[in-house]
């Protein structure tokens, strides 16, 4: 209640009326659902085993880290076969991202889970190569 006099009372002295009152507060809505959602595409993913990718998490995004153990280029995409010590899983990479990478390399995926030909993949969103410290 205290607070709806405090309202009244600013709305007196500023000369705000409802529609005033009602526009700041949708902008202020619309501006913290705004961060709300940067915060969230932002977070963080915890790195899962690639032997703990089920398909319970087709459509979602997850992170795994291993070793690239072969690279299939074809027209349009790059297939890469990861490796971490649990297992392997097959990486797609659309050719229209700018990628420098090769064998052997260790890497960290992030991307959608999908299944293709009954076999789980990862079509990725980010990699980024992982520099081993000496």
């Amino acid at each position: 209640m205290a607070h709806i006099r405090y309202l009244k009372i600013i709305q007196k002295k500023r000369g705000m009326n409802n529609k005033n009152l009602i526009n700041i507060a949708l902008i202020c809505s619309l501006l913290g659902i705004f961060i709300i959602l940067l915060i969230v595409e932002n977070a963080d993913l915890p790195t899962t085993k690639i032997k703990n990718v089920t398909k319970e998490q087709l459509e979602t995004k997850i992170k795994i880290s291993g070793n690239i153990t072969s690279i299939k280029e074809t027209p349009g995409l790059l297939i890469l076969q990861i490796q971490d010590s649990t297992g392997k899983i097959d990486a797609i990479i659309f050719k229209d991202q700018d990628t420098n990478i090769t064998k052997d390399i260790p890497v960290e995926i992030e991307g959608k889970v999908q299944e293709y030909k009954e076999y789980l993949q990862i079509v990725v969103n980010r990699i980024k190569v992982i520099k081993l410290s000496q």
